[in-house]
């Protein structure tokens, strides 16, 4: 999801008349868009019976098939002082960082596996006051988990996670977007990249957290931290 679509727009545009970007590599991508539509039917049912979304959305089989796909995608990506998988029943868990649903949802979660948790919700694009907040509560924990998401446009963001590495606690920092998170993080010693923050997806990072094993491999090359394929397991 480009930051500005029309700039995107227009890169493609000019990469295409300076024959950067040929006719055949244009085809091919809109090619593989139309087979995939052909494939779904959509020319031939190209409207939808919305009285039936309530039953065709969010079936059992779908819900299984995001839990699959969660399950297969949770990449670590380092775990340089073996700060994963968490352990230690009545220790004192932070969840901070972006997100109001994602963090409430993780605090709960991670608080059903013998820990206390506290949640400081700090967003995008962080106040110092919000920064100041979680790294107090960092400093009465035993173990910090935070999120992330476009992080590498967010300098708030960039400086709270600075600032809880700062405090000298195990910090497990999570992208719950796209994993670029990583580039601009990079003194992170523990980073996972979850890449969304819906219920399956958190429900099988939370599980990751305390000893699943993640499954998944970077989909692309992080410039200077990690390639295309890397997935640690534990």
């Amino acid at each position: 999801m480009p930051t500005s679509l029309p700039d995107a727009y227009d890169a493609v545009l000019a990469a295409v008349h300076s024959g950067r970007i040929s006719k055949a590599r244009i085809d091919q991508s809109v090619t593989r868009v139309l087979k995939l539509k052909q494939k779904l039917g959509l020319f031939d049912n190209a409207m939808v019976d919305v009285s039936k979304v309530p039953t065709s959305v969010g079936t059992a089989s779908q819900n299984a098939a995001a839990a699959s796909v969660a399950k297969h995608s949770i990449t670590l990506v380092r775990n340089q002082n073996h700060v994963l998988p968490l352990h230690g029943a009545g220790q004192k868990v932070l969840v901070t960082g972006w997100g109001a649903g994602t963090t409430q949802t993780l605090a709960a979660a991670i608080a059903t596996h013998g820990v206390t948790t506290q949640r400081v919700y700090t967003g995008g694009a962080p106040s110092q006051a919000l920064i100041d907040a979680a790294v107090a509560a960092a400093s009465a924990s035993g173990q910090v988990v935070v999120t992330t998401d476009n992080a590498w446009g967010d300098t708030g963001q960039q400086a709270l996670v600075k600032a809880l590495l700062a405090t000298g606690k195990p910090v497990v920092v999570v992208s719950v977007g796209g994993p670029y998170d990583l580039a601009y993080l990079g003194a992170a010693p523990t980073y996972l990249a979850a890449y969304g923050y819906q219920p399956p997806t958190l429900t099988q990072l939370v599980a990751v957290l305390f000893g699943a094993q993640p499954g998944g491999h970077l989909p692309v090359t992080i410039k200077g931290f990690a390639g295309y394929g890397t997935g640690e397991r534990y």
